[in-house]
């Protein structure tokens, strides 16, 4: 998911907008920060962390951070309430090497073992990116160089995490099986590619985006944010570019298909999206947008892949608040995550309306039911001069026992990385 950027038939489309919205309709929900990056100013632990949490099934939660360490991030474990360094990224900054890889494609798989894998968007052996693992043991092996061939044909720059079959559902990685990603560039047509990655296999090309000669891009271009991956291997995302109307769309690849082209007339429908999360318990695919819809600050959307119909479920800043700000929030910063409750949660990066600008990011859940939106945490409230419970929430929420587990990008006690705080690990229990 990267905040900076932005098949063959549309389907069938249709609108919802929702503006319904109030806050966690029982007992207010409570909001604890678990760790606060670079708090001693020193750096080595890393800071801003640009995706989201990963976990174990256990209670345990791995993350990977930008910067800090020897400059170009760490990647990093939280148990037990203790903060564990495992490994700082080998960069050197300012052109120099980068074997490891630089700035994370996206969150890290964990499999039964306690190895991570994840990618790099740039650097390696041919500074196209590269996918990695981090053994149990603290061993960091490039398992790929991405644009090993001639044109990149193999994909360049990962800009979205490393998928599985089953990860939709909680199940843990074994370790063996087919891991599936997508690069923002590359491909037989520049356009990015869907690739899959076995171990001891090595990568394997799935389809390459944008082959304008025949099709003008209707597949989309530069695939990026999350992903999901259904049983039978068929894999789902979001691309920003290409397409008619040039925000790209939801895809579908093995069988390939565009699902939904973003941006219709006014931009209703959003664009700029933050990728898709597969309903394990239904063919529906929830996702939000950094902008469009109606008041052009992004959506919630659903689609369902059995009806083939997209759905908005809420328009952020519906519900905007003269002198303040979006109560609702502004710009989403996740794609949606079911809860057990019959909801979707997700985050924005701004609004929520704790200060007297536009706000500093919203927690936030849908009832699926009556897509009411409902608050559950509004960022900066604790102290508005420097954000102590972290500011600009993104990337993926992990759930265990009822609880919700994520990172902000700056904010937390420390005035460091800027002056903005290197952000902080939370949990809120709604």
């Amino acid at each position: 998911m990267r905040l900076t950027l932005r098949g063959a038939l549309i389907l069938g489309a249709s609108f919802v907008a929702a503006i319904a919205f109030g806050d966690a309709a029982n007992a207010k929900p409570s909001y604890q920060v678990l760790y606060t990056f670079n708090k001693d100013g020193s750096g080595v632990d890393g800071g801003q962390p640009l995706v989201g949490l990963t976990g174990d099934g256990k209670g345990n939660l791995y993350g990977i951070t930008t910067n800090g360490g020897s400059g170009s991030g760490t990647i990093f474990k939280f148990s037990g309430g203790t903060f564990h360094l495992l490994y700082t990224i080998n960069c050197v900054q300012g052109g120099g090497s980068c074997p490891d890889g630089a700035q994370a494609g996206g969150e890290l798989v964990v499999d039964k073992n306690g190895n991570l894998y994840g990618t790099m968007q740039q650097g390696g052996a041919n500074n196209g990116g590269t996918l990695f693992e981090l053994t149990a043991d603290g061993h960091y092996n490039v398992l790929y160089n991405f644009c090993s061939s001639q044109s990149c044909t193999d994909g360049q720059n990962p800009q979205t995490p490393l998928t599985y079959i089953g990860a939709n559902g909680g199940a843990v990685y074994d370790g063996k099986s087919p891991l599936y990603g997508a690069t923002l560039n590359g491909g037989l047509y520049s356009g990015g590619l869907a690739y899959t990655f076995t171990p001891g296999k090595g990568e394997k090309p799935l389809f390459s985006f944008c082959k304008q000669e025949i099709d003008t891009c209707k597949d989309g271009a530069h695939p990026s944010g999350a992903i999901s991956v259904d049983a039978a291997g068929t894999l789902y995302g979001t691309n920003n570019a290409g397409t008619k109307q040039g925000f790209g769309a939801i895809w579908s690849a093995h069988p390939t298909a565009q699902l939904h082209a973003f941006c219709d007339a006014a931009c209703k429908s959003g664009s700029d999206a933050l990728g898709v999360f597969l309903d394990p318990n239904a063919p529906i695919l929830y996702g939000s947008t950094i902008y469009g819809g109606k008041p052009g600050q992004g959506v919630a959307y659903s689609y369902d892949l059995s009806a083939q119909k997209y759905t908005v479920l809420h328009n952020f800043c519906s519900r905007f608040i003269a002198g303040a700000g979006c109560d609702d929030g502004n710009l989403g910063s996740s794609a949606l995550y079911r809860d057990s409750t019959g909801g979707i949660i997700g985050t924005t990066l701004h609004g929520g309306v704790t200060d007297q600008t536009y706000g500093d990011g919203l927690l936030y859940r849908i009832d699926l039911a009556t897509n009411r939106l409902a608050a559950l945490y509004r960022f900066c409230s604790t102290d508005q001069l420097h954000c102590t419970d972290g500011r600009q929430p993104l990337g993926q929420l992990v759930q265990y026992g009822g609880k919700i587990y994520g990172v902000t990008e700056i904010g937390g006690a420390a005035e460091n990385c800027n002056g903005f705080g290197c952000g902080v690990i939370y949990q809120v229990t709604p």
